[in-house]
């Protein structure tokens, strides 16, 4: 969990969130697991990570995304949305950037490739990272008996809203066109 989360933050593709719900779920059955310990472990390493991927995206930037994005799975349209949404929601999409499975692998290199200052990102990452976990580790540990039926439907509800979400930016963007074209007229 400590590994996977880390490296998630960073920016590597893993799914963070798959291992969480397993050891919040494990957490729930008589293994020894105690559950405040996955939330404190997950929060700080899932921090951690993100100011990891802070400081590398500060860096290195686009050339380092440019020239290793692939290789990790990671498109330049990926990259790009990754960019459009820190950009123009700010602080508030790095809190938000945590709950979307794409979005939360590119949160602290895009917000350290973009200039971000790093107190107004740390707060609202720390803030997005306590949110996420709590919720991660809360949803693990009371369906725990239905691990599998879990991580199946977390994975759907996950495209459904990254579907939703692409779905609602685009009606928006369209709907302002049009509004800039009566405007113009």
């Amino acid at each position: 969990m400590f590994f996977g989360l880390l490296a998630e933050g960073a920016g590597i593709p893993l799914p963070g969130e798959t291992v969480l719900l397993i050891a919040s779920a494990l957490a729930a059955r008589p293994t020894g697991l105690n559950i405040g310990w996955i939330a404190l472990v997950a929060f700080c390493t899932t921090s951690a990570g993100d100011n990891i991927g802070f400081y590398v995206g500060r860096s290195g930037g686009q050339p380092l995304l440019d020239r290793y994005g692939r290789k990790l799975y990671i498109g330049p349209g990926t990259i790009q949305r990754g960019r459009d949404f820190i950009r123009r929601h700010g602080a508030l999409g790095v809190f938000c950037a945590r709950f979307i499975a794409g979005l939360r692998v590119l949160n602290g290199l895009v917000a350290g490739s973009l200039l971000m200052s790093w107190p107004r990102f740390f707060l609202f990452d720390i803030l997005g990272a306590a949110c996420w976990v709590g919720l991660i580790c809360s949803i693990g540990y009371f369906f725990g008996n239905r691990l599998t039926w879990l991580i199946h439907l977390m994975g759907r509800t996950g495209l459904v809203l990254l579907a939703a979400a692409v779905i609602v930016i685009a009606l928006w963007v369209l709907a302002n066109r049009h509004e800039r074209r009566k405007v113009r007229r």
